[in-house]
């Protein structure tokens, strides 16, 4: 009798998983993905990327009517990302670059295990006939893409050397020029003759401007700083760049809401004289994190600043006078761009509801903002909105149901979805679960905000709940449907409860929040606002008390093994998605990627405090199973750590299970591998939270 009830209860499994399988599948195989969103600046042509199952593509609107249409599309699901998109300015070609990013051996990452060597290329393609041509493989991984204003030459980084190239039936790049460190922000001056670029050279930043017809660079006030972000005033008089004083000895985890203050800097173009137009106040925005720097048709400079603790716009005049507040209150402004005439302001901010972004317009010269987008949200947050040269604006959008899509709202400001059926209809958009949002009060006080989902149908017993932390940290989890955590919305259509806490240290709730002491591996405090999440699920009236399980991406994953060691009455099970499980490692690299060079008591207690913020350094009260998912070839998540993590779980008996992709990146490469690890993950729920009880024990 106990064999047929176990047996039963087997089939019973196999049953709910196969159901709740099938739900991933349905939310993961019909999730579009739009991004890499453009605007010609002559002409009325969009361009944007899309991904559907692993087919990639690139798709064009163009005309009066901005009727969309496939340019070219790649159809097999290998991993090679797409990426780069740079539209030329009179909209007749168009840059990008496909292949994956090389790892530390500069190789680049080969996810499907093909017999050949995989590259990462740049390519042009021409919107009339939608034929790549191929114009830089191999080596160095090509990026940086700029296009002149005629539209005629792209000029492209790879490695130490910038290239230019000219479109046509062969094309043959020209080397620019070379030069010792890292090059970015390549910039061409309104007139195509110069171009603007950003040296990095470890501790410190130069601009670079490159003379085309002489081929000469000249270094603008060269100093011991990072100087960043080089843009041209319309006229080409005049170049800004920002600079900022940072530390050498400068760890990730540093506080860095009172710092040496940042200044914006220009240049004069016919002398090439230097001077600091203006420094930030000590204190709040005292570090430019939102950076965004714009020339106004009005002279005036316009860029992001926290003086307030919120990212907002400000204008300040070429000449005289004092930053002026363009937005302003509680909420973040992410993104901004401008006009054509330099007189309205595009931006994207939070400040009507934290948990979504959305698009609004207003004069560089103050006022009230207007909403562009009521009842959608913004996708790509940190992406500025696409301005066309008819006063129309393009973004990526959604609804808490509906995945992104490219939306138009013309310039009378009546909005519709520029490709009809974007989303498959088989996606399960009815029955996608909405979230309320909940304030949880952490053990030290703190409050963060989480979003709750609670499954349709409870039924008469209690449900399963599981805490999803994030990656990032710096990041924050907005209202809708989440390609990369579909996992949470099929968790909850399974049948569980889940929390999404927007914990310390995460984006969207000011500078205090995202700045918060002693976060990560400085202290671990943001672990109490996720034992928080967990608590509040534990209240609820119809989740069961014993069977709460955790699960985290990357930085989410430091936190899910930190939680099952540091809380092991509240945590049932969890999965660790490519995470972070020890924090020394990161003490052998600074903010910027190079090694630290802290003296050694510095580095000793810091080393101390890492470890005592990690999991590995009380493993005494920690019982519940763990599933690590990683990718053998991930460059971020350290699978090492997950091999000395698991080992010293075994020693304890431990049930220990894992899921590597042996070419896998810290992305899921594939669309197969991100439903693999999904799939993963929940059957790992399943079976360690859901399984059915059995109670027939006769002899």
């Amino acid at each position: 009798m106990l064999r047929r009830a176990t047996l039963l209860g087997t089939l019973l499994l196999a049953s709910v998983t196969h159901a709740a399988t099938d739900l991933v599948a349905r939310y993961l195989d019909n999730y579009p993905q739009q991004g890499e969103l453009q605007a010609a600046e002559e002409a009325p042509v969009l361009t944007w990327t899309r991904e559907l199952r692993g087919v990639q593509s690139v798709w064009v609107a163009e005309g009066e009517r901005l009727t969309p249409r496939v340019l070219l599309s790649y159809p097999d699901d290998d991993g090679q990302l797409l990426g780069g998109l740079t539209l030329a300015p009179n909209g007749t070609w168009l840059a990008y670059v496909r292949g994956s990013s090389s790892n530390t051996s500069g190789e680049a990452n080969n996810p499907l295990n093909l017999a050949d060597p995989q590259e990462r290329a740049l390519w042009v393609v021409a919107l009339s006939d939608g034929k790549p041509q191929r114009i830089a493989g191999g080596g160095s991984t090509p990026g940086n893409l700029a296009i002149s204003p005629d539209s005629s030459t792209l000029a492209f980084s790879r490695g130490r050397d910038v290239w230019l190239a000219k479109p046509g039936a062969a094309i043959q790049p020209i080397r620019a020029f070379t030069i010792r460190g890292s090059i970015g922000g390549l910039a061409w001056s309104p007139d195509g003759q110069r171009l603007a670029f950003v040296n990095g050279r470890g501790a410190f930043s130069m601009i670079g401007v490159f003379d085309v017809a002489t081929r000469q660079i000249r270094f603008l006030a060269p100093s011991i700083d990072k100087d960043a972000s080089p843009v041209w005033s319309p006229d080409g008089r005049w170049l800004a760049f920002t600079r900022s004083s940072e530390p050498v000895q400068s760890y990730r985890f540093d506080q860095k809401a009172d710092v040496v203050p940042w200044s914006l800097m220009i240049a004069d173009t016919s002398t090439w004289q230097v001077a600091t137009r203006w420094t930030a106040d000590r204190g709040a925005g005292s570090a430019a994190y939102y950076k965004a720097l714009l020339w106004s048709g009005n002279d005036e400079l316009v860029f992001l600043w926290e003086k307030t603790g919120w990212s907002h716009i400000y204008r300040l005049s070429r000449t005289e006078g004092v930053p002026r507040a363009v937005t302003s209150g509680e909420g973040e402004v992410a993104a901004v761009t401008i006009a054509r005439d330099g007189r309205t302001l595009y931006y994207h901010a939070n400040t009507e509801l934290r948990e979504r972004y959305d698009l609004f317009s207003v004069p560089v010269a103050g006022g009230k903002p207007k909403e562009l987008l009521a009842g959608y949200g913004v996708t790509a947050y940190f992406a500025p909105p696409a301005l066309l040269d008819n006063g129309a604006v393009a973004v990526d959008a959604y609804t808490p149901r509906e995945p992104g899509q490219i939306m138009l709202i013309g310039a009378q400001g009546k909005p519709r979805a520029l490709v009809a059926n974007a989303t498959p209809s088989e996606f399960p958009a009815k029955e996608l679960p909405e979230p309320e949002i909940v304030e949880v009060k952490a053990a030290d006080g703190v409050v963060s905000r989480s979003l709750l989902y609670r499954p349709k149908k409870v039924g008469s017993g209690k449900v399963p709940a599981l805490v999803y932390a994030h990656g990032g940290s710096r990041s924050i989890q907005t209202l809708r449907p989440n390609h990369l955590a579909g996992l949470v919305e099929s968790l909850v259509m399974s049948g569980y409860a889940v929390i999404v806490p927007n914990f310390r240290s995460g984006l969207g709730y000011g500078l205090k929040f995202r700045e918060a002491q002693g976060y990560g591996a400085a202290g671990g405090t943001d672990l109490a606002d996720i034992v928080a999440a967990g608590e509040y699920l534990r209240a609820l009236p119809e989740v069961a008390s014993d069977r709460i399980g955790i699960f985290g991406l990357s930085y989410g994953g430091y936190l899910t093994t930190a939680a099952l060691a540091r809380a092991p009455k509240l945590f049932a099970a969890g999965v660790s998605i490519v995470g972070v499980t020890d924090w020394q490692m990161e003490l052998e690299l600074d903010a910027g990627g190079a090694p630290l060079p802290f003296r050694l008591t510095k580095r000793l207690e810091l080393e101390e405090l890492a470890y005592k913020s990690s999991a590995m350094a009380d493993l005494s009260g920690w019982r519940a199973p763990i599933l690590f998912i990683a990718g053998g070839d991930d460059q971020a998540g350290w699978i090492q750590e997950a091999s000395q993590l698991g080992y010293l779980l075994r020693e304890r008996q431990i049930p220990v299970e894992s899921w590597v992709e042996p070419n896998g990146t810290h992305s899921p490469a594939t669309h197969a591998m991100l439903r693999a690890r999904a799939d993963a993950a929940l059957d790992f729920f399943e079976r360690r939270l859901k399984q059915p009880k059995t109670t027939v024990t006769t002899p």
